[in-house]
């Protein structure tokens, strides 16, 4: 599936939610933005666009399929989401490349909105949360 559908799932699904002061859209298309500066080709902007679809709305991964998706992008928006069985979220997004990149991604971009929203406790949460997913930055320590 193509990079078109994904941004209009995401606006139909995402529609009237927020993120702070703006559109839950501005989120997305931040994090595809990242996701392109980083080198990402469609299917990670393809996942970025669908990274909260299935935790945030009644989109179903079964849908996804049905809309011709690949296996790919599916599997990694399914490792991307936090699932309510999910013991250890971070081992799960880290088994997957693609929802790895992507959740790198989202976490800055979460970062950085915390920052400017002087949220302490979110900025918290996103530098353990960034740090857990760059486990390159840890060993350097």
């Amino acid at each position: 599936m193509d990079k078109p559908t994904a941004v209009k799932l995401a606006d139909y699904y995402h529609d009237g939610q927020m993120y702070g002061e703006h559109t839950y859209f501005t989120h997305l298309r931040d994090v595809v933005k990242l996701v392109k500066q980083r080198g990402g080709g469609e299917d990670l902007q393809i996942i970025a666009y669908l990274h909260d679809i299935i935790e945030d709305t009644a989109c179903t991964l079964k849908f996804l399929r049905e809309q011709g998706f690949s296996d790919n992008v599916v599997d990694a928006v399914s490792a991307i989401t936090k699932w309510e069985d999910t013991f250890d979220y971070l081992s799960v997004v880290k088994s997957n490349t693609l929802a790895l990149e992507v959740k790198k991604c989202d976490t800055f971009c979460n970062l950085t909105q915390s920052i400017q929203d002087g949220n302490d406790r979110r900025i918290t949460k996103y530098i353990k949360q960034y740090m857990e997913l760059h486990d390159d930055l840890q060993q350097e320590q």
